[in-house]
């Protein structure tokens, strides 16, 4: 379905449900939009939510909803983590299947389970090529995260790899990695009990990305916005997302 997340199109949800595993995950906005749905009737979030809460079960959906030939950037799993220790390697065969189906689409793999995801991968892909259309990326939330999770991302041989940092909890230094990756984008908190990000935190970002010559793109603020470098509280929607008057969409090629 279409999505208004900023680096991506649509979403597609094969895999849907979660275990909160992260700081980052204290405030999920997926858990919160998976009890609506459940709440509305949808069927496949039926048994991964308990009291609106994630219960650390997941379901599996294969459907493909998009049809046509124009290319779309597709979130996989937006609902979830794709790589929740509970996703059986025949569904992400499934998963794979499908996707070799639908060349003219980029697919977007993101987790915060960056070992369950390399091994995945080595199981499904082997030592064959990895499709062109497929981007693997890791979310990290501070410095502690950046460090256990960036090298396993690496470990993956895929065309694109990209690092989405949010929320963001804290400053970053990349500059072990930084010119491995292929992308990174970095994000606020939002709603209810969002943490405020720093101007600075992204300024760094920002700045080892520009040096690196890597990708940038800045997502959001979140539930606070920066005035006169101080961050206030407002909502998403007032607090934007410039970094200093700039809007950065950086992409890979």
């Amino acid at each position: 379905m279409p999505t208004k997340i900023e680096w991506a199109e649509e979403t597609w949800n094969p895999i849907v449900g979660c275990t909160k595993c992260s700081p980052g995950c204290d405030h999920c906005y997926a858990e919160r939009m998976a009890a609506r749905l459940k709440g509305m009737g949808g069927s496949k979030y039926q048994g991964v939510i308990t009291d609106g809460k994630w219960n650390g079960q997941v379901a599996f959906d294969p459907r493909f909803p998009f049809t046509g030939k124009k290319p779309k950037r597709i979130f996989v799993s937006s609902m979830g983590d794709l790589f929740h220790s509970k996703v059986s390697r025949s569904w992400m065969q499934d998963i794979v299947r499908i996707q070799s189906e639908h060349p003219q689409h980029i697919f977007f793999w993101l987790t915060k389970r960056a070992p369950l995801m390399r091994m995945m991968c080595d199981y499904v892909f082997g030592r064959n090529p990895y499709p062109e259309n497929l981007w693997t990326g890791v979310t990290v939330c501070n410095q502690d995260e950046a460090e256990r999770k960036t090298p396993e991302l690496l470990r993956i041989p895929s065309v694109i790899r990209f690092l989405s940092i949010e929320p963001m909890l804290g400053s970053i230094d990349l500059s072990p990695w930084i010119k491995k990756l292929n992308w990174v984008i970095v994000g606020g908190e939002s709603g209810p009990g969002a943490r405020p990000m720093q101007p600075d935190w992204v300024r760094s970002v920002r700045d080892q990305c520009a040096d690196a010559g890597v990708p940038f793109l800045f997502k959001q603020w979140g539930e606070y916005g920066p005035v006169n470098n101080k961050m206030v509280k407002m909502n998403k929607k007032h607090a934007g997302r410039a970094l200093d008057g700039v809007i950065h969409d950086g992409y890979p090629k």
